[in-house]
């Protein structure tokens, strides 16, 4: 037998990274990261020659730092100066940005006082960087790469900036004396929310001039693929409105399951721990079927926390009028949808119900959210209860019913008035979607990422 030699890690690395030099000698590659070069050619494949050292090429402006740009690859110094005129960052030189003028969009020295790109803003001013748009501190941008990995570049107010590939921002809407407020639609978005708070109603919808505009009844408007430009609307007494943006068909809703005064039910069989309620089987089948339903729609949910929501007297048997106050009292994460699981709905035999439809982001209210009989287990299996739910959710989301229980249909092309459909009013109505169902719930604000 031949002899075995221990060799330490070190020694080995040393020896594999000896011969792949030598190897890359042998078949005449060039220097790789980090390696001293005067130009390009001196460095590999895939590689550039920035500030003397070899670099991995460039993809974007992002990636060379400020003061540079991605040609062809390569870092280049950005030669725009002070008061240049420009139409996206990385085209002005060090300590500079691109920012509105007025009505130009100018090279000005960056204020680093203020708030950094990414952050929630006003105006202009608030931003250390680029311009605030649709309430968030956004560079401008000439192409796509002006902005990060996750972001695309998209026309709005006559200027381009960045907005998430998948994702939202929200605008807040100043009013006039009358009440009048403006809302600039951007290029790319494939759904909005307008919303007047405070019971408020908007009064005089702008003209978005497309057809799958669904008014809600609480002055809450759901577009489906907005048209981009700037519109005018008017609500009818002082409140906070808001325009919530959807950018992206990727749909993920956060969720945040709260449980409420379910001790010893009789129609859950096992214990049901507050904090980890799907370890109990009949939740868990409940929770997968709801998934399933709502994935199968397009829309993933992402269980993100669990709670106990202390029980309170007043909300043991919830009406619709008691909804905002439990929802309220479930404290939802900003951000987080709240699915609330209670004892018994009010008026009897309700499986699940939500405040309004369409409903305000979790980003707007924490107010929002479905609640949902637990009592129903009595008499249906957690699958029906899963839909019950899931229907209740896509109402919350801006899809109408398919046909509501005086016989009226939607107008949405490719549904009819079947009973397997997802939006069919009966409690034993189906859970298929339609192409164009899919989009509304995808294009959705509410669905956030």
């Amino acid at each position: 037998m031949a002899p075995h030699y221990y060799i330490s890690s070190s020694v080995r690395n040393t020896l594999i990274a000896f011969a792949l030099s030598l190897a890359a000698i042998g078949c005449g590659n060039l220097a790789g990261v980090g390696s001293q070069c005067r130009a390009a050619s001196d460095c590999g494949d895939g590689f550039q020659c920035f500030q003397n050292t070899c670099q991995l090429a460039c993809t974007d402006h992002q990636s060379c730092g400020d003061g540079f740009r991605c040609e062809d690859s390569s870092c280049a110094l950005a030669i725009r100066q002070l008061g240049d005129s420009c139409t996206g960052e990385f085209q002005c030189a060090t300590g500079l940005t691109c920012s509105r003028v007025e009505n130009e969009t100018l090279c000005v020295k960056a204020n680093w006082q203020v708030m950094p790109n990414g952050s929630e803003c006003s105006v202009d001013a608030d931003c250390n960087q680029g311009i605030c748009a649709m309430g968030t501190c956004s560079l401008l941008c000439e192409t796509k790469m002006d902005c990060a990995q996750v972001n695309q570049c998209t026309a709005w107010e006559g200027v381009s900036t960045c907005v998430p590939v998948n994702g939202t921002r929200v605008q807040k809407l100043p009013l006039s004396e009358n009440n009048e407020f403006s809302v600039s639609v951007p290029d790319q978005s494939t759904g909005m929310v307008l919303a007047a708070q405070n019971n408020s109603n908007i009064v005089e919808i702008p003209q978005f001039a497309h057809p799958d505009a669904l008014k809600g009844a609480s002055g809450i408007i759901s577009v489906l693929k907005p048209n981009m430009g700037t519109y005018s609307g008017r609500v009818s007494q002082r409140s906070k409105v808001s325009a919530v943006f959807k950018f992206g068909t990727s749909a993920t809703v956060d969720v945040q399951l709260s449980v409420a005064d379910l001790e010893a039910h009789p129609c859950i069989p096992g214990q049901i721990d507050t904090l980890h309620p799907l370890r109990n089987q009949t939740l868990a089948t409940y929770w997968l079927a709801l998934k399933s339903i709502m994935s199968n729609a397009g829309v993933e949910l992402n269980l993100v926390k669990s709670t106990e929501l202390l029980s309170r007297d007043h909300l043991a048997s919830v009406g619709h009028t008691r909804l905002e106050a439990l929802f309220s009292n479930a404290n939802a994460d900003k951000g987080l949808f709240p699915i609330v699981l209670v004892r018994s709905l009010l008026p009897s035999g309700v499986q699940a119900m939500t405040m309004r439809y369409p409903g305000l982001p979790p980003t707007l209210d924490k107010s929002t959210g479905v609640a949902v009989s637990m009592d129903t287990l009595c008499y249906r299996n957690p699958h029906r209860l899963a839909r019950a739910t899931a229907h209740q959710i896509a109402r919350y989301m801006g899809v109408p019913h398919n046909v509501n229980p005086e016989g009226i249909e939607d107008n949405i092309a490719d549904t009819t008035d079947s009973v397997t459909n997802l939006l069919h009013f009966g409690e034993n109505g189906g859970t298929n979607v339609s192409p164009t169902q899919i989009e509304m719930l995808t294009s959705f604000p509410g669905a956030s990422k």
